[in-house]
């Protein structure tokens, strides 16, 4: 017999091997798929196997988890062993968000190991004082609590008699929140929706406070979220509410539900042509990073900073679909610059789409061109 049988989803796989290693470096015994279900074996009776030999269930629990399609026979099984829950047989541990909705069924109400945005030393010692079975008393004695005000309580007033605060002036009555431009948090309409990776939130709501001082109404979801309210419903609504989508792309490729929003946005697109969204390349950002259908939209270029005017008035035409006219853009012309690597890989990947029939030859021709133009200045510089 096992102590443990780690079930988990293909996307939280380094969850699961933290979390068996630390097992097994402490003294216990654990099956893994990711170790021990070995090529040629039947997958579906290995999982039988560990269920049956493991003395408990570790759930890696995530968002991703709750939606796989085989994790959900792997917890039950343990849950029906153990439906009190009296023995510990089914252990959750999250490590990512969870939408509160998925958890209102059975696997809900038991207490899980919570490592999600710990340390390494602290998930560590969460996660073994967790699976411990024996009561939580320390080993030391709880310090005593904070000093607090012990006197005896003040002679009550007498209740006919108003105390002197509550002659002070009321204050004046805030303004509502829909006198603020920043969109509707339940989703309601708005000038423009703002997509972004959390790494680059500053830089982003930087920009987006800039479009609102500029008199537009701007869903970011950092004001425009309702606490309690489903985060994935709201974003959800607010992008097919919005009149068009900012995608903003910074130093990382876009990854989990930044790439969701983005193919949401481009999904929409596709089915209302006068829905816009707009590439924008943050400071920092690699073009290498805006990929597939979001390169052939005209980008958006802030790498020289947020402060750069002609990048906003580009922004801004785009949000109003407007044509920006003969600004003179500082520093040259090009709209597409970068580094040749930059730009090979990217006239690789425009390639890759004409090739499948993907895009137009029109299309192909107007976008290799000034990638084409980056490749042989470079050359033109080595010489």
């Amino acid at each position: 017999m096992k102590d443990f049988f780690i079930s988990y989803t293909k996307s939280d796989r380094e969850w699961a091997e933290w979390i068996a290693w630390i097992l097994e470096e402490n003294g216990y015994t654990t099956i893994l798929q990711a170790w021990d279900f070995r090529p040629g074996s039947n997958f579906v009776l290995e999982m039988d196997r560990a269920a049956r030999e493991a003395d408990r269930t570790i759930a890696v629990l995530s968002q991703g988890y709750l939606d796989a399609l085989y994790t959900h026979p792997e917890w039950a099984a343990a849950f029906a062993q153990d439906p009190k829950g009296e023995k510990g047989t089914l252990l959750p541990v999250c490590v990512r968000d969870c939408d509160p909705d998925a958890l209102k069924g059975l696997l809900g109400p038991i207490i899980h190991v919570n490592i999600k945005g710990l340390s390494a030393d602290a998930a560590k010692q969460a996660l073994l004082e967790g699976i411990h079975r024996g009561r939580a008393k320390p080993s030391g004695r709880p310090p005593f609590p904070p000093d607090a005000d012990r006197s005896a309580p003040a002679r009550p007033s007498f209740p006919g008699a108003l105390p002197p605060i509550q002659n002070v002036p009321c204050p004046p009555t805030p303004p509502p929140l829909s006198a603020h431009p920043i969109g509707s948090g339940n989703g309601g309409p708005c000038d423009v929706f703002v997509s972004y990776s959390h790494e680059d939130s500053k830089l982003v709501e930087a920009l987006a406070q800039r479009l609102v001082e500029s008199g537009f109404s701007v869903w970011f979801d950092k004001w425009s979220l309702i606490p309690g309210v489903s985060w994935q419903q709201g974003m959800a609504q607010a992008m097919n509410q919005a009149a068009c989508c900012a995608v903003c792309v910074g130093s990382g490729m876009p990854a989990g539900w930044f790439d969701q929003e983005i193919q949401h946005a481009l999904n929409r697109q596709t089915q209302e042509p006068a829905f816009r969204v707009i590439p924008i390349l943050l400071p920092g950002a690699d073009p290498v990073n805006v990929d597939g259908y979001l390169e052939l939209r005209t980008w958006v270029d802030f790498r020289k900073g947020l402060d750069d005017a002609y990048a906003f008035h580009l922004l801004c035409c785009g949000i109003r679909n407007e044509r920006p006219g003969r600004a003179t853009q500082p520093g040259g012309t090009e709209a597409l610059s970068g580094s040749a690597a930059s730009a090979m890989k990217r006239l690789a990947r425009l390639r890759a789409l004409h090739d499948q029939k993907l895009i137009h030859d029109s299309v192909w021709l107007e976008k290799q061109t000034p990638l084409v133009d980056i490749v042989v200045e470079s050359e033109d510089g080595n010489d």
